[in-house]
C-alpha cells in the first residue's frame, strides 16, 4: 500500500503547522527588530508605529485561522517584550494586538471587507487598545492624542494589508499540497480502486468442451446409415 496511516498523515499535517508557526513567528520577530532600527514617525504623540509585525498576523489569519495567528502574535509580543523592551511596553503591546487581532476576525468574518479594510480595522483598533490600557493605568483622559492615532491606524493599516494582499495572492497561486482533515479518515485510493486479483490476459473458456472441425463432422454424417 502505498497511502500513509491516519495517524502518519495526522502527524505530518501537525508537524507542518507547527513549523509554519515557528517560521511565521520568526518573521514577525525580525520585523519588529528592522522597525525599532528607525526614528518614531511622531515625535508628539508616542505609539505610533509602522505596524510590520502586522503583516505576519494578517497573513496567519487568512493563511492558518484564528488560532494560529493568535499564537503568532502572542509569542511575538512575548518575545519582543523580553528582549528590547519592558513589561509596561510588553503590556501595552499585549492590549493593542489582542483588541487588534479580535476586530480583525471579527471583519474578516462577516465577509464585507478586503484584506486591506480588515488591516485597517486592525491598525486602528491596535491603537485605541493601546490609548484604554493607558487611560486606565495613568487614571486620566488621554483624548487629545486620540484622532491622531486613529488616523495612524488608517495609514498604517492600507500600507501592510497592501503588503499582505500580495503576499497572499503569491500563496495562493502556489500549488498547495492539501491533506485530510484532522478528523477526517483517511482512505487509501490506490487500495480502493486497485482490484485484489488481477485478472489474466486470454481469459480460458470456463466449460473445455472437445472442439469438432468441420471436416469430421462431414465424416461422421458419411458414416450415418
Amino acid at each position: 500500500m502505498n497511502g500513509k496511516s491516519p495517524a502518519g498523515a495526522r502527524g505530518s499535517s501537525a508537524a507542518k503547522r507547527v513549523s509554519l508557526m515557528a517560521m511565521m513567528t520568526a518573521l514577525a520577530f525580525v520585523l519588529s527588530w528592522i522597525e525599532r532600527m528607525f526614528p518614531p514617525i511622531s515625535g508628539v504623540v508616542p505609539g505610533i508605529k509602522l505596524g510590520l509585525a502586522n503583516v505576519v498576523v494578517l497573513i496567519m489569519l487568512y493563511y492558518g485561522g484564528f488560532s494560529q495567528a493568535a499564537i503568532v502574535s502572542l509569542v511575538r509580543v512575548l518575545v519582543v517584550g523580553f528582549v528590547f523592551a519592558n513589561p509596561w511596553a510588553m503590556l501595552y503591546s499585549l492590549a493593542g494586538g489582542t483588541l487588534s487581532l479580535l476586530m480583525m476576525a471579527l471583519a474578516k468574518r462577516s465577509r464585507l471587507f478586503s484584506p486591506v479594510g480588515v488591516s485597517i480595522a486592525g491598525g486602528v483598533f491596535h491603537n485605541l487598545g493601546q490609548v484604554a490600557l493607558a487611560m486606565v493605568v495613568l487614571n486620566g483622559p488621554l483624548w487629545a492624542s486620540l484622532p491622531i492615532l486613529l488616523v495612524a491606524g488608517v495609514v498604517t493599516g492600507v500600507a501592510t494589508g497592501i503588503v499582505a494582499t500580495g503576499v497572499l495572492r503569491y500563496l495562493k497561486a502556489l500549488p498547495v499540497e492539501t491533506g485530510p482533515a484532522p478528523n477526517e479518515p483517511l482512505t487509501n485510493e490506490s487500495s480502493i480502486n486497485e482490484p485484489s486479483i488481477k485478472e489474466p490476459l486470454i481469459k480460458e473458456p470456463l466449460i473445455n468442451a472437445p472442439s469438432i472441425s468441420r471436416e469430421e463432422g462431414r465424416h461422421d454424417k458419411e458414416d450415418v446409415p
